[in-house]
């Protein structure tokens, strides 16, 4: 049967679309001797050919204004590979579906892409084509929500008790894991973690009649050994005259101040 001409657009149109399409889902690379390979990539970009045991390399250039440190997500707290001045590129070898983070150089501090927007997102570099270069732009920051996961490990430590066992530790470097166990997206705040009520030391430990501190000086101070052998002598405490205190100013409530002259 002959092709029309009206026939022959459609079909030329049809070709058209599937060699767009097709276009949109494939990598281009250029190989030594200047053969084009086309590889074709599934939906979440990583490309099908690639061996889970094949070696790769990749690129992880800082144009940020941070010196930034590169983490191998190790599924832990991560694993340090290397430190980034600003605009310099480092080479890394890696495997298929590596990840990688990146956070301000000594602190842990994460980094993000648009920083402060609805569209603010953590960098994280996943390995699936071959010879990637990743980019940390030059407008990634901290993000200005204080409280987040810095550890790919956070969500098992808290859901395994570790809010309740090391608050200081986890409320800073796990704030989203711990905030339903311990309100840490309020804590975060050192102003408010650190107080006096939060600590639950609203008065000084060494007052009498608080803490073990305060038991510590009183037991050191009324045992003749310590006087004998360690020649203790008590400065100051927080009942002077109990306790013989040889400072003339010391009045009640006073810290404890002793010295032991033989003690060496």
């Amino acid at each position: 049967m002959a092709t029309t001409p009206k026939k022959l657009l459609l079909l030329c149109l049809a070709a058209a679309a599937l060699a767009t399409s097709a276009a949109s889902s494939t990598e281009a690379a250029i190989d030594a001797l200047g053969n084009v390979n086309v590889a074709t990539l599934d939906e979440d970009g990583v490309d099908p050919t690639i061996g889970k045991n094949e070696p790769l390399s990749i690129t992880i250039a800082n144009e940020s204004p941070y010196r930034l440190d590169v983490y191998f997500d190790d599924g832990e707290y991560g694993s340090l590979i290397a430190t980034l001045e600003g605009d310099e590129t480092t080479g890394i070898n890696s495997f298929l579906g590596h990840v990688f983070f990146v956070t301000r150089h000594g602190v842990k501090e994460g980094l993000f892409d648009e920083p402060g927007t609805d569209h603010e997102e953590r960098l994280l570099f996943k390995v699936g084509q071959r010879d990637q270069a990743f980019v940390v732009p030059r407008g990634a920051g901290p993000s200005t929500n204080p409280c987040q996961d810095r550890f790919s490990i956070c969500k098992t430590q808290a859901k395994n008790g570790a809010c309740e066992r090391s608050p200081g530790w986890m409320i800073v470097h796990c704030c989203e894991s711990c905030d339903p166990y311990l309100n840490a997206s309020e804590l975060i705040d050192p102003k408010k973690r650190c107080s006096k009520e939060q600590l639950d030391t609203p008065e000084p430990v060494w007052k009498a009649g608080r803490g073990d501190l305060n038991k510590l000086f009183a037991r050191w101070a009324t045992d003749p050994k310590m006087k004998e052998e360690y020649g203790l002598e008590v400065i100051s405490s927080p009942e002077p005259e109990k306790y013989g205190a040889t400072w003339e100013d010391a009045k009640e409530g006073s810290p404890w101040v002793v010295v032991f002259d033989n003690f060496l």
